[in-house]
C-alpha cells in the first residue's frame, strides 16, 4: 500500500509539470481572474510558457484581434466571427524602435564601452 501511495504521488508531480514550480504569468493571472468572474467575459489564451498568444478571441462574441506580447490589443486588427486573420504578419514592427544612431556595446570587466557603428 505504501508503494502504491508513493507511485501515485510521483506520477501526480510529473502530471502537474512546471506549473507548480513557477509563479503565474500576467496572462495566466488574467485568465484565472476571467474564469472566476462574470459569465461571458473575455478569457485570454496563453501559450505553454504562459505568454499571450498573438491571436485573442472572445468566446461570447466570436470577434478576434491581435495582441502584443504584453496582451495589449493592436489597433485595427479586430475581425468579425468567421473571418480569418493572421496575427503573425501584423506583429512585424510592433514595439520596435528605430534608432537614429547605431551603437555596438561591449562589456569588458564590468565596464561598458560604447563604439559608434557606421
Amino acid at each position: 500500500m505504501a508503494i502504491l501511495t508513493i507511485i501515485l504521488l510521483v506520477s501526480t508531480a510529473f502530471a502537474l509539470g512546471d506549473a507548480t514550480l513557477r509563479p503565474m504569468t500576467p496572462c495566466e493571472r488574467a485568465r484565472y481572474a476571467a474564469t472566476h468572474g462574470p459569465i461571458g467575459a473575455y478569457i485570454p489564451t496563453c501559450d505553454a510558457a504562459g505568454r499571450y498568444t498573438p491571436k485573442q478571441c472572445s468566446g461570447s462574441t466570436g470577434y478576434c484581434w491581435c495582441v502584443t506580447t504584453t496582451g495589449q490589443k493592436i489597433q485595427g486588427t479586430e475581425t468579425p466571427p468567421g473571418t480569418a486573420s493572421n496575427c503573425s504578419t501584423k506583429m512585424k514592427g510592433v514595439g520596435m524602435k528605430t534608432l537614429k544612431r547605431r551603437t555596438v556595446v561591449f562589456t569588458v570587466r564590468q565596464e561598458v564601452i560604447h563604439i559608434p557603428y557606421k
